[in-house]
């Protein structure tokens, strides 16, 4: 199946957060959205495709963990009216923010235009563009990943042998969700980040202290 992204509608704060952990771990889980298929099932392959004015091309794969399950609309404008998206739960095993495979590269090398530029998600991709597809996915995704262990650097020195920055780091988001809270935290997420909420909005956390 082909799933889509679009950062222009949906600039996920997230996703670099879990491309760091395919980087580290090898996989991450993060369910995504299947436009208005149902029918995705556990086990069958996803790609994931970046549209938006910018940048266009596969940028993810992996397997499906769960079926389809409905959870509140990620966009906003949507989410007032009530309304739900279907989503299912994926283990991502490549997950780049910028394409491994372009969207010119990948029109040339499958023989494919329509289903690329289309702009639902949860399509599924005919078996025969599936073979091809996944043959020159692997290469590309072979290509773009670091080996385990291989310091990007290119032998820079680090922040404080520069004369820079000392070496950090951050409170990231990647690994489990131990509180189960992911569904809570993506939909409050999307509202927080989607450029249709007009300012000023206020959240409020209310709870007991440590709760």
């Amino acid at each position: 199946y082909l799933l889509t992204w679009d950062p222009d509608r949906y600039p996920f704060l997230n996703f670099q957060a879990k491309a760091q952990e395919v980087k580290e771990h090898g996989a991450a889980e993060l369910g995504w959205s299947t436009g208005t298929s149902t029918s995705v099932s556990v086990n069958d392959r996803v790609i994931l495709m970046r549209l938006g004015k910018e940048h266009r091309g596969l940028v993810g794969s992996g397997f499906v963990k769960s079926g389809v399950t409905t959870a509140p609309h990620w966009d906003p404008e949507q989410l007032k009216q009530g309304k739900t998206y279907n989503r299912a739960q994926v283990a991502w095993e490549t997950l780049s923010e910028m394409p491994v495979l372009p969207l010119e590269e990948l029109a040339t090398r499958i023989g494919e235009t329509d289903l690329w530029n289309g702009e639902e998600g949860g399509v599924e991709i005919p078996k025969e563009v599936a073979a091809r597809l996944e043959k020159v996915w692997k290469e590309a995704a072979a290509a773009a990943t670091t080996p385990p262990g291989e310091d990007d650097s290119h032998g820079a020195p680090s922040g404080a042998e520069a004369g820079g920055l000392p070496t950090y780091a951050a409170d990231s988001a990647a690994g489990p969700d131990l509180i189960g809270v992911t569904r809570e935290v993506e939909a409050m997420a999307s509202l927080v980040s989607a450029w249709s909420v007009e300012p000023p909005l206020s959240i409020g956390l209310f709870g007991e202290w440590g709760s």
